[in-house]
Formats: structure tokens, sequence, C-alpha cells
């Protein structure tokens, strides 16, 4: 049987590392990811610059790239505290302090 030139190309996209490729996900499974209860603290994060977020065209919903919460996790695991990473040199509010 004879395979054609396109066959071999869609078998060449099967056998890629998908470890190595990058998506957007949602920025509800962002927080779960993260281990929030709500996309607030997402929210959040991306108002503080944290995190980077993105408009997709013909989607209404917010996404972030899934490296940087990976990278986010392993940084917060790296330091080894149940806190997220601080603010960056931000004043202290008055009122109640933030869940992270």
């Amino acid at each position: 049987m004879h395979t054609s030139n396109s066959d071999s190309n869609f078998n060449h996209e099967l056998e890629q590392d998908f470890s190595t490729l990058d998506r957007f996900v949602k920025i509800i499974d962002a927080s779960r990811i993260l281990g929030f209860s709500s996309v607030i603290s997402v929210h959040q994060m991306i108002d503080r610059e944290e995190l980077n977020s993105y408009a997709i065209p013909e989607t209404s919903a917010t996404r972030v790239l899934l490296s940087d919460i990976l990278a986010l996790k392993a940084k917060k695991l790296e330091t080894g505290s149940n806190n997220d990473i601080p603010p960056v040199n931000l004043p202290k509010a008055r009122g109640r302090p933030r869940k992270y």
C-alpha cells in the first residue's frame, strides 16, 4: 500500500512532542491549577501584571498561557510557601489583607 505525501505529513504531526507545545487556558482553569477557589485571585494577578492575559478572536473569555501558569506554580512550590508570590513594592493598603 502506497502512502501519499499528505499521509506522511499527518503522521509526522502525530509524532510531535506535545509537552513542548503551549496553549491558552481559561481563567477558571488557571485558578484551579494554582489551587485558588475563585477566579478573582487570577484576575488580581493579571491586574498587577504578574500574569499576561490574552484576548483570543471570536471568544469573549480572557486566556492565559499554560506555561506561565505552570512556571508560577513551580515558583510557588520552589519557595515552599502556601502563599502566592508577594506583590512587588506595593504600598501597604488599609483594610482586609489579600488572600495571597
